[in-house]
């Protein structure tokens, strides 16, 4: 996605209520889960419910060969990040960005307690100034024991 100014501000808000109302339309039994970046698809192809509910799996697959798009960004854009919670309690949250597909994940946003409130919410995080053609980016909620939610999205970091 390649925008700037006010172009971007316009892409970014149409975006937001986009996903909002595809959220609202899905009837979905998850605690949460990411929205934007679009998450990869999920054994038994059940995408919404195996991502949004607790797991010990981790749902990823293997980067580059996990179904699911690959969502490009430039060095250095702010990615928006959107997630929805639907049966909110307390734990930490945090994006974490793998240049080397599913490996070695950093921790590039904390989210704070991303789970005490139900609802959508969206955020900017800022990408590296570097290109990686096999990137993973994880939305990592801790809800507490037996309390883990994690999404992963295909993107790409290139000029």
């Amino acid at each position: 996605m390649y925008f700037t100014g006010q172009s971007k501000k316009s892409f970014n808000l149409i975006f937001l209520v986009f996903a909002i109302l595809i959220g609202l339309a899905a009837r979905v039994s998850a605690h949460g889960y990411m929205v934007t970046p679009p998450i990869r698809l999920v054994p038994n192809g059940d995408k919404i419910s195996l991502a949004g509910d607790p797991t010990e799996v981790f749902p990823c697959g293997i980067a580059g060969n996990s179904p699911g798009p690959v969502t490009k960004y430039r060095p250095g854009e702010s990615m928006l990040v959107a997630y929805n919670i639907t049966i909110p309690h307390p734990g930490p949250c945090e994006i974490d960005l793998s240049m080397n597909g599913d490996n070695n994940f950093t921790n590039i946003a904390n989210l704070g307690e991303c789970g005490n409130t139900l609802g959508f919410f969206a955020t900017f995080v800022d990408l590296p100034y570097e290109n990686c053609e096999t990137c993973t980016v994880r939305f990592y909620w801790n809800g507490g024991p037996g309390q883990l939610y994690l999404n992963c999205a295909n993107i790409q970091i290139s000029l």
